[in-house]
């Protein structure tokens, strides 16, 4: 639970809690990671996953987390607020506001763009939206 309010669901992208898992910063088993809240993280499948192929790193303690990129993405590595801190807007008229036209998406992967399309053809097939051809798959028409 203290996970949650802390981070309000996933830390690193915002999905929803429903979402989300708990992740050790320290794995518990292999690197005698303990199960608290400056080693623990909320974070939805996709950025867990991306953490541990993208190299990213993660502070936390039961305040904030902060995710410190790898060097492909920022060579400098400075960490970027997560979780809650990260979407805080802080008092009104304390600073400009932030650009509105100007959202931060997430780093789309061809790997990304590959599951999108094989959920799609699966889609497809499921509706019985494709003709004989497109539905075995092995063969194509003539052109």
């Amino acid at each position: 639970m203290a996970l949650l309010e802390r981070d309000g669901g996933c830390a690193k992208c915002h999905a929803p809690p429903e979402h989300c898992e708990a992740h050790h910063i320290r794995w518990w088993q292999r690197d005698g990671g303990t199960s608290d809240l400056a080693n623990g993280v909320m974070l939805c499948t996709r950025c867990h996953h991306d953490i541990h192929r993208q190299g990213w790193g993660i502070e936390a303690d039961s305040r904030r987390v902060r995710f410190v990129p790898p060097a492909t993405i920022d060579p400098q590595r400075r960490p970027v607020d997560g979780g809650l801190a990260a979407i805080d807007i802080g008092e009104i008229g304390s600073g400009d506001p932030p650009d509105p036209l100007q959202p931060v998406w997430p780093r789309v992967t061809a790997e990304d763009e590959a599951m999108v399309r094989a959920w799609a053809e699966e889609s497809r097939r499921a509706s019985g939206d494709m003709d004989d051809w497109e539905r075995c798959g092995a063969c194509a028409p003539v052109a």
